[in-house]
Order: structure tokens, then C-alpha cells, then sequence
């Protein structure tokens, strides 16, 4: 299996386990466990350090789903490549009042609170970590230049720490 498909499986098996929508979503973590033990030492620890990145929180409130919209499949196959490979990303991203912007940005982590997913980014130009929920990106590509090394995103976000709804294993 690549990293990618792993990291779908692992995302896929936290959210059945957070929103509790799978019963046997304990049989699906025991699987993905005997998987993650069978890769080979340094794949495994590479794969963990992925995972260290990665938040998955409890569904969020009913007032921010209000305006919520579809995440193109390819914007989020940009989003994931960047992730996973450490390459900035370049995106157009559209806020919540309709401005649009163009950034190139280092994406550090992942937080899903399903169905709002957000990119956890430090932007260079403006000194700065950034948040992107993935439905307001519209368009993002892998620059295959420029690289970051990946940080653990707490760091970049002290609030995420203490995100109440962060599932930890």
C-alpha cells in the first residue's frame, strides 16, 4: 500500500470512530493496526510522523456547517500530495466574505472535524500560520520546487491544542 492509500484508510477509520456511524469501527482499528504493524520499520515510523500531523476532531457545531461546500477531488489530491511529500502548495483560496487570494504555503497539518476539513499552513509571505478550510480552496496545485520540513502543527497553532474535540489515541 502507498502512503497516500494508507493515510486514507487511517482517516477513514478515525472519523467511523469519532462519529461512531460504524459498530464495528473497533474491528476496522484492530485491522489497521495489524496493517501499520506489517510495513517495515522505517515506512512505519515515516507513515507515524504523518499521523502526528493530523487532528481529528467531533463533528463542530451546527452554525459552522451553515455554509459548508463540496471539496473538489482534485484540490484535496493537491492538498494531500503536498501534505504527505513536504511541497508547498499553491492555491486560490476564497474566505468567508468572498475575497480571493492567491498563496503559496507550507502545509504543516490536517484537522477534520468532519465534514469541515482545514489545512493547517505557515505562510511565507506572510510570516504567519494560516488556516484553510479545503471546501473554500478553489484551485491548488504541488509546486514541485519548493519544499518545508513538516512540523508538528501545534506548534504553529497553540489554539489547536486545545481544540476540545481532538481525538487522540
Amino acid at each position: 500500500l502507498s502512503i497516500d492509500e494508507l493515510f486514507g484508510m487511517w482517516v477513514s477509520q478515525r472519523l467511523s470512530t469519532v462519529s461512531g456511524a460504524v459498530p464495528g469501527g473497533m474491528g476496522v482499528g484492530a485491522a489497521f493496526a495489524k496493517v501499520l504493524s506489517s510495513l517495515p520499520t522505517e515506512r512505519r515510523q515515516r507513515f507515524e510522523l504523518v499521523l502526528s500531523r493530523v487532528m481529528v476532531g467531533a463533528t463542530p457545531p451546527v452554525g459552522a456547517l451553515k455554509t459548508i461546500g463540496p471539496i473538489d477531488p482534485d484540490i484535496y489530491t493537491a492538498c494531500e500530495k503536498a501534505f504527505l511529500n513536504g511541497n508547498a502548495l499553491r492555491l486560490t483560496y476564497v474566505d468567508r466574505n468572498g475575497n480571493r487570494t492567491e498563496r503559496v504555503v507550507a502545509p504543516h497539518g490536517l484537522l477534520v472535524t468532519a465534514p469541515l476539513w482545514y489545512l493547517l499552513t505557515f505562510d511565507d509571505l506572510r510570516k504567519a500560520a494560516r488556516t484553510f478550510r479545503l471546501d473554500r480552496i478553489v484551485a491548488a496545485s504541488v509546486d514541485p520546487v519548493l519544499k518545508f520540513e513538516p512540523r508538528d502543527p501545534r506548534e504553529l497553532f497553540a489554539q489547536i491544542a486545545q481544540h476540545v474535540g481532538e481525538v487522540r489515541e
